[in-house]
């Protein structure tokens, strides 16, 4: 019996994450999802794709690159959206482009969220509203990243 797309597609996905997960070869994962890409442009598994070209191009230090990737895909679907969403609105920062960034962070913020993820978030937006000379809402962020997250690990 032959293989059908979406499983021949969950075997090339599968071959790229365990280069990336288990080997810790971000490279060879690379490598992997440009062989899923070829073969489904816009298959059923692209968002996850993208998402493991996001984790392998940061591995690599290739931030900028990953940012590109981040802009261009929308990770609402996954389960990992939110942590997505707060990376995008952090390499924005880190690129200088709080504004741009602002709109990631306060979308996990006004979802109220907790854990690791809302607590990037809110941390990030208060970050950027200080950049970005909104003094007063910089310190309502972070007071309320003080209150929220009593042990977070932005506060030293």
């Amino acid at each position: 019996m032959e293989e059908s797309p979406l499983a021949i597609e969950s075997r090339l996905l599968g071959q790229a994450l365990l280069a990336l997960r288990q080997d810790r070869d971000p490279k060879l994962a690379l490598q992997r999802l440009d062989d899923y890409a070829s073969r489904f442009p816009r298959g059923s598994l692209h968002d996850e794709a993208q998402a493991a070209r996001v984790d392998a191009l940061i591995l690599l230090g290739k931030r900028s690159d990953a940012l590109a990737v981040l802009e261009t895909t929308s990770f609402a679907r996954l389960p990992r959206g939110g942590e997505l969403t707060v990376l995008r609105g952090e390499l924005r920062a880190a690129g200088g482009r709080c504004r741009d960034a602002m709109s990631d962070f306060a979308h996990i913020v006004e979802g109220a969220g907790s854990g690791e993820v809302a607590e990037r978030a809110l941390y990030g937006q208060g970050i950027c509203r200080a950049h970005l000379g909104d003094l007063n809402g910089a310190t309502a962020d972070l007071r309320a990243y003080i209150s929220r997250f009593p042990g977070g690990r932005f506060q030293n």
